[in-house]
């Protein structure tokens, strides 16, 4: 199986987890620090706090799916140690402290107001609500997918051009590629965990490896987005899109989208390193 099929399921489960993210991402860094109760509460107004809600739980099943096939005949107290040390370092309010210090130590504080002021506005929060209704709701992301599809082929042109410049504006694909790669990296540590001695690679030498897959990723990505965004806003109009892009392309919007991957990149890799650490300290004896 190539790694592209193995990051499948991690693409799927990243557009699930991460859309209000993935609906604000970008790639550049900015410097700059602000505090963390004005990260915090952006991150509230934009839905990426309760985004962190869903991660644990997928990574957890997703990971006692993988350990079943690949030995199945490791005992329940081997297996217990294993998501246990994932349900603690991927759990929901350790993710979101993570993420408020990453984000925190980036967010330029004179954009704050502007940033408050776009996601207080109606349009705003229509949309942080649009978007966090897909991950929030229950929503199979195939399902919705396809929908996005589906209301793709028979859009009009100009409401199309106009989600595809929102992609391209976003770059939308290279968060989620990220995202992607770090879920799965979360996925190698685990499993690494439970394999018998050895010297396991850390989280980043993990990542170097799967970075191969990236470029497949960034088409797959581009796609999935593009059907993200047709269904998670289906019901907005293309005068609230076009108010969406004006404040991605204003100096507020544009910084703000370019911590987004980065908050996410930073969090992701930092409990995937907990996780090595908790697995190491925890390891069953021989």
């Amino acid at each position: 199986m190539s790694l592209i099929n193995r990051l499948e399921h991690c693409l799927r489960v990243a557009v699930r987890c991460c859309l209000p993210a993935l609906l604000l991402a970008g790639c550049d860094q900015a410097a700059a620090q602000t505090d963390a109760a004005t990260a915090e509460a952006l991150m509230r107004m934009s839905g990426m706090w309760r985004q962190f809600e869903s991660i644990g739980p997928k990574l957890h099943s997703a990971l006692v799916d993988r350990l079943a096939r690949a030995n199945p005949r490791a005992s329940a107290a081997e297996t217990g140690r294993v998501t246990r040390a994932v349900d603690t370092a991927y759990a929901p309010e350790h993710l979101q402290q993570l993420a408020i210090a990453a984000l925190a130590r980036d967010l330029q504080g004179p954009m704050v107001p502007a940033l408050q002021s776009w996601f207080d506005s109606e349009t705003g929060r229509l949309l942080t609500q649009l978007a966090a209704a897909t991950v929030l709701d229950g929503r199979d992301v195939s399902d919705a997918v396809q929908r996005g599809t589906n209301l793709l082929q028979t859009m009009p042109a100009p409401r199309r051009a106009l989600l595809t410049e929102l992609v391209a504006t976003l770059q939308a694909a290279r968060t989620l590629a990220v995202v992607t790669i770090d879920m799965a990296v979360g996925m190698q540590v685990g499993l690494a965990g439970a394999a018998p001695g050895g010297r396991p690679r850390t989280p980043h030498e993990m990542r170097a490896g799967l970075d191969q897959a990236r470029e497949p990723l960034l088409q797959a990505g581009a796609a999935l987005a593009l059907a993200a965004y047709a269904d998670s806003y289906a019901s907005a109009s293309e005068g609230q899109l076009q108010q969406y892009l004006a404040f991605l392309q204003s100096p507020a919007g544009r910084h703000f989208v370019e911590l987004i991957p980065r908050t996410l990149d930073d969090t992701f890799m930092q409990a995937a390193e907990e996780l090595g650490g908790g697995l190491a300290t925890a390891r069953a004896p021989a």
